[in-house]
């Protein structure tokens, strides 16, 4: 699903529900942290998350539980996001109860060859994750310049050619392939809400089928 207003309503909501009913002795911490974490596992990063993140932080404190994540939720330098350690720790138990399939399904197989055509620029240098399971590394990659503001020292003074060098990979389109069509599309649906689809895809496909076509159609280096 990559309707943004969608989730932009679904943030709204939460925010409301928990001025209304956070505070209650009823309503436990972890009902208000398992809010957080699912929009956050969603990759809601806008000022509607932002809203939300304050007023559970709100609700936590006056339960005087996980302070420590309050200062998080109220710090706008520090992130509550997908690539967040409690996000990842969801997306992990999620993704590890689902079945384990050998093949591609039918299905899939026919939106498999348009992934060449949906990249901007097709001649950029190409990074592929083979079973790219809920395509997070990749996701984190794709925007790790985003926030190039608040990289420290260390890492804008990475050396040439370095996987923490930040300017090649901002140079460089991505592909995730996996047998999970519910891992691509959801990866693909944050993609596509954070519009960086023209340089990101995900394709529900095998290795093999995913590099034959890289030889015989990408033209950029691999």
């Amino acid at each position: 699903v990559d309707d943004e207003e969608l989730y932009d309503m679904l943030a709204t909501t939460a925010c409301k529900e928990l001025e209304r009913v956070g505070k209650r002795p009823s309503f436990k911490s972890k009902y208000i942290l398992q809010i957080v974490e699912k929009l956050a596992a969603a990759g809601l990063r806008n000022a509607n998350v932002r809203n939300l993140h304050l007023a559970a932080a709100e609700c936590l404190e006056s339960k005087g539980e996980h302070l420590e994540i309050v200062k998080i939720l109220r710090n706008k330098d520090q992130s509550y996001d997908l690539l967040s350690a409690r996000a990842l720790l969801w997306l992990w138990r999620f993704s590890s109860r689902q079945s384990k399939l050998k093949s591609v399904p039918l299905t899939e197989k026919k939106k498999f060859s348009s992934w060449v055509e949906a990249f901007d620029n097709p001649s950029k240098p190409l990074v592929v994750d083979f079973g790219c399971g809920m395509g997070v590394s990749l996701l984190g990659l794709a925007t790790i310049c985003d926030d190039s503001d608040h990289l420290d020292d260390v890492f804008l003074q990475s050396k040439e050619g370095s996987l923490t060098n930040f300017t090649r990979w901002r140079q460089a389109n991505y592909l995730g392939c996996d047998l999970s069509p519910l891992a691509t599309g959801y990866a693909q649906g944050i993609a596509n809400r954070w519009n960086i689809q023209g340089r990101l895809q995900f394709v529900c496909a095998s290795g093999n089928d995913v590099l034959d076509e890289i030889k015989s159609r990408y033209q950029g280096e691999i």
